[in-house]
């Protein structure tokens, strides 16, 4: 049997590869995402699992923050993002959600996109241990896998080495992405003021 992980880790190291095929559909997501928040601008945020830097983009972009800091375990991700997003509040850093180096002031927001359902022990990513930071929003979006998912349904299944469009079968790994199951973890990380949206 294939392990699933290691596909995961292949999928997850070219960072050309990845922006041809998710980035496009990242950032459109992202701007929904960010139009929900609808945070002042002048913030610090912090994106862990920034990738090749979709996100990151569309908050220079749209929110005219103080600094983004984009996390990424990736080197081939992270080479990609610094690359293409010249700006200079933005700054890439290795590391990952389950261990955050980012002290409690250098920012505000928290934004794990497109990445909980890959964390091992996803409320980690969210603060709820005593080594991660307080954050003043914590927020994140991850994509439908156990419901209609018609982007990885449709165009996956024309790439037959790409694991996220091998039938279903991340519906059943990936049940924490659906609204009450979200809500749930983030209340469970005594966060306040919850609120997920389909």
């Amino acid at each position: 049997e294939v392990d699933w992980w290691q596909e995961i880790r292949e999928q997850f190291a070219d960072g050309e590869a990845y922006e041809h095929y998710i980035g496009r559909w990242s950032r459109r997501v992202g701007h929904l995402f960010l139009d929900w928040l609808s945070l002042p601008p002048g913030l610090r945020w912090v994106e862990v699992g920034c990738g090749t830097g979709a996100l990151t983009e569309t908050i220079l972009e749209r929110t005219d923050p103080g600094k983004v800091t984009g996390v990424e375990p990736s080197e081939g991700f992270l080479s990609q993002a610094r690359v293409k997003i010249t700006d200079t509040r933005a700054e890439f850093k290795p590391g990952d959600a389950m261990s955050l180096t980012v002290n409690d002031a250098e920012a505000d927001v928290l934004v794990p996109g497109l990445v909980l359902n890959f964390v091992p022990i996803a409320g980690r990513a969210l603060g709820d241990v005593p080594d991660c930071p307080v954050w003043g929003t914590v927020a994140l979006y991850v994509w439908d896998y156990a419901g209609e998912m018609q982007l990885m349904r449709y165009f996956g299944m024309r790439s037959p080495n790409c694991f996220l469009g091998r039938g279903s079968r991340q519906g059943k790994q990936f049940p924490i992405c659906n609204p009450d199951p979200l809500a749930d973890l983030f209340r469970a990380a005594n966060l306040q003021e919850v609120e997920a949206r389909a």
